[in-house]
């Protein structure tokens, strides 16, 4: 079931293609970079919704399928089930980070127990195949949602970064303000959908 969105008026999905590219034979060239573009600063509620709603969805280690994301003045409700305090905790920092957020109401429920029914553990299994599912994406895919988590975050503070990967493998390069929010951009990266591993060598603090 599709995570939902509910703010005052309805507003159309990020949508990302999906491009796989193949390189024959040869020295494995550098990974393309996806240049930065400008800040994507919330205009209404809607954008906010969307905004958590794309970043929740994307993260590897939170399960967001049945997290609710209300908006109002750019007050953030969580509300639905988290599978653990640590992604409770995660899905609240989240969409406190994400630009045009005033403040986030965090009131998803915690259901961590093991499933002890058959259902139960059907529905567990279903999940998990799921989420396997999720984590196998093209380059190109990484590349573009990275660079979306980066530009709609408040924390990183820089869109001046530019995102390549290879086989899964992340390239982060440019300039941000703070260590706090270099380790924060690495952070986001890591914690993307089919990434494997984030390289910032290159990635500044000015």
């Amino acid at each position: 079931m599709p995570l939902r969105v509910v703010t005052r008026r309805s507003f159309p999905l990020f949508a990302v293609a999906l491009t796989v590219g193949g390189v024959a034979g040869g020295t494995t060239p550098p990974p393309p970079l996806v240049e930065p573009a400008d800040c994507d600063t919330a205009a209404d509620d809607a954008a906010i919704a969307t905004a958590i709603r794309q970043r929740l969805l994307m993260s590897a280690s939170i399960e967001a399928a049945d997290i609710d994301v209300f908006v109002r003045n750019g007050q953030v409700g969580l509300r639905g089930l988290a599978r653990s305090r640590a992604q409770k905790t995660s899905a609240g920092e989240r969409a406190g980070d994400t630009r045009g957020v005033r403040d986030v109401a965090n009131q998803l429920d915690v259901v961590d127990w093991v499933p002890i029914t058959e259902v139960a553990r059907v529905q567990a299994r279903s999940r998990a195949a799921e989420r396997a599912g999720a984590a196998v994406q093209s380059d190109a895919w990484i590349s573009t949602t990275i660079g979306q988590a980066l530009r709609t975050s408040r924390g990183v503070g820089s869109c001046d970064i530019r995102v390549g990967t290879q086989d899964g493998a992340v390239t982060l390069q440019g300039e941000v303000g703070t260590h706090a929010a270099r380790e924060l951009a690495v952070t986001l990266a890591g914690d993307t959908l089919g990434v494997r591993s984030v390289e910032a060598a290159r990635l500044t603090v000015r």
